[in-house]
């Protein structure tokens, strides 16, 4: 059985989860499982792998190797004690420095200096870990972090580069040249990534997010009587990322039977609350919050009348794709992550970055031809996304790197 470290992207647990979107430990284990990487877990497993999700922290009562009630396993790696006790502090300081002051010049030496720090902090851990765990290839979040510069040439094991949102703003290129063609395979969401990555020396595929089509699937009887004017996005609630206000606002350019359902948790849940507020929609937004049964999330899916996602950067977003995958138009933001899944007048409408009004026409569009792109939508995800096709072709990747470990050894 082949023994697969998928390591998460984040300085540590506290940074992201505690700090952004607000939930701890034992929440992550039990309830949390809102990102791509519990599913990737979960495909691995069906195909024979045993995956490990590695994630470092600063909270000493919770490092160790944990199982959780639903059978995955997540080891919470420690950190140097100079970087929770200094260096943690001092990268977030300069970052805020530079967010607050607008140093754009220094924005790739800032990158640099705060997530080598921490890839400093982490690596005797990780090391030690991968050998105790017996890991036979480790999965790294985001290949465009000075992270996976750091720890990709000096691991003795095969490393996976994946790409799951992950911008090259603000890298150093020159570094990538380096330690791209040093690991084992890149995972790419978009072709235009793909190609970006390769020029840089990688040997890159193009391997876009999958979908459970049989769980994630239309209802079985539609309702065609069902005129409810609904919609619905689930994301994480950072406005600056997902530009959720631009959908609220859009409300306003809709009539009054248009509600709104945001499903998701973040630290900006109250500035989009006070937003709704302000605008008086109280009345057509509701703020879910975090689902963690899947067929709630399924039944949102299949009821909306349009999904919505007016984001400013994505990888390929499962939401999205489980979304289409239940039979919902779609509307999103014109960005590369979007234009292979969402097809003008086919199964939704792309729209400007940053335009509420364009949103609105864009609903309405897809509320009109609501039935035949939401069928679109279904084989499209069919046809590009199905995660029995995804996780047995990522299967035989990891065997075949798993066999080239053992020179690495």
């Amino acid at each position: 059985m082949k023994k697969i470290a998928i390591l998460l992207h984040t300085n540590s647990f506290e940074d992201f989860f505690k700090r952004e979107l607000g939930i701890d430990e034992p929440y992550y284990l039990n309830d949390y499982r809102h990102d791509w990487s519990w599913y990737f877990c979960d495909g691995l497993k069906q195909f024979g792998s045993e995956p490990i999700l590695y994630v470092f922290s600063g909270n000493y009562s919770f490092y160790g190797l944990h199982e959780t009630r639903d059978g995955f396993k997540v080891r919470f790696l420690p950190l140097e004690n100079w970087y929770i006790s200094i260096g943690r502090k001092a990268s977030n300081q300069i970052v805020y420095w530079q967010y607050k002051y607008g140093f754009k010049f220094f924005s790739p030496l800032v990158k640099y200096f705060s997530e080598l720090l921490n890839a400093l902090a982490g690596i005797k851990y990780l090391k030690y870990y991968l050998e105790e765990d017996r890991i036979d290839v480790l999965y790294i979040q985001e290949y465009w972090t000075t992270r996976f510069d750091f720890l990709v040439g000096r691991l003795k094991l095969p490393v996976i580069g994946a790409d799951q949102g992950g911008k090259a703003t603000n890298s150093i290129f020159s570094l990538k040249r380096k330690s791209f063609p040093k690991a084992y395979k890149l995972t790419c969401q978009t072709p235009e990534e793909l190609e970006q990555v390769k020029r840089y020396g990688a040997d890159a595929i193009y391997f876009p997010n999958p979908v459970d089509t049989d769980f994630f699937s239309p209802a079985e009887v539609q309702d065609k009587s069902n005129e409810q004017k609904t919609l619905l996005i689930v994301a994480r609630l950072n406005d600056k990322q997902k530009r959720i206000s631009d959908l609220i606002r859009a409300l306003l350019y809709l009539d009054d039977e248009w509600s709104l359902d945001i499903m998701g948790i973040g630290a900006d849940a109250q500035t989009l609350k006070d937003l709704v507020s302000e605008l008086k929609l109280l009345d057509r937004v509701n703020f879910i919050g975090f689902v963690t049964e899947a067929d709630v999330k399924r039944g949102k899916y299949r009821s909306c009348s349009v999904y919505v996602m007016p984001s400013a950067s994505e990888g390929l977003p499962f939401a999205a794709l489980e979304a289409m995958s239940c039979g919902a138009p779609i509307v999103s933001s014109d960005i590369d992550a979007f234009k292979r899944i969402v097809q003008n007048n086919v199964n939704g409408v792309r729209v400007p970055l940053g335009d509420p009004e364009s949103i609105a026409n864009a609903v309405l569009k897809c509320y009109e031809n609501r039935h035949e792109y939401g069928l679109e939508s279904r084989n499209i995800i069919l046809k590009c996304h199905s995660n029995k096709v995804y996780f047995s072709t990522l299967s035989k990747m990891l065997e075949e790197a798993s066999r080239h470990s053992a020179g690495h050894r």
